[in-house]
């Protein structure tokens, strides 16, 4: 994660996470699966958020509206916030897009020479929960690195996507 993740909703404030880790697998032709989400370091009103409705399919693709080099799509992707006691679950019903950068593309978000995908400004509309839990919360930061898994399995290996 190359920034804290911070998701706010109108009404009940702000929840920073400075240890989110999206964890799964991605093959050579593009096919994504999201199989181990972890949330951590979480600062602000919610007293628990966990991911929902494992695991995520998804894909990689080439191209996408410049300056971006991808997208990075996400079927399922939910999470659930509990906050003051109350718990609701926010998420996308259909496929959720992002951003991707190559480590190379200069348009990137984050300076760090790394594969990126961007989720700030990404609106998840609540799915279940308490009429007054609010309608949306927002990603208002959010910056991931692409990491593959080197020898010995540690995740330093820089990826990117090509044609």
């Amino acid at each position: 994660m190359l920034s804290p993740m911070t998701v706010s909703a109108v009404l009940a404030g702000t929840t920073t996470c400075t240890a989110v880790t999206l964890s799964g697998t991605v093959t050579s032709a593009g096919a994504l699966s999201m199989t181990g989400p972890s949330v951590g370091g979480r600062s602000g009103l919610a007293s628990s958020i966990a991911p929902q409705g494992l695991p995520w399919a998804g894909a990689v693709t080439y191209g996408g509206a410049p300056p971006a080099t991808g997208t990075i799509s996400l079927t399922g992707f939910s999470i659930k916030a509990t906050v003051f006691g109350v718990s609701r679950t926010h998420g996308i019903t259909g496929t959720l897009s992002a951003p991707g950068y190559n480590p190379d593309n200069t348009s990137r978000p984050n300076a760090a020479a790394q594969a990126q995908v961007d989720l700030t400004g990404k609106v998840l509309p609540k799915t279940a929960g308490s009429f007054v839990c609010p309608g949306n919360a927002t990603v208002t930061s959010g910056v991931f690195a692409l990491n593959g898994a080197a020898s010995g399995g540690a995740m330093t290996r820089v990826l990117g996507v090509t044609p």
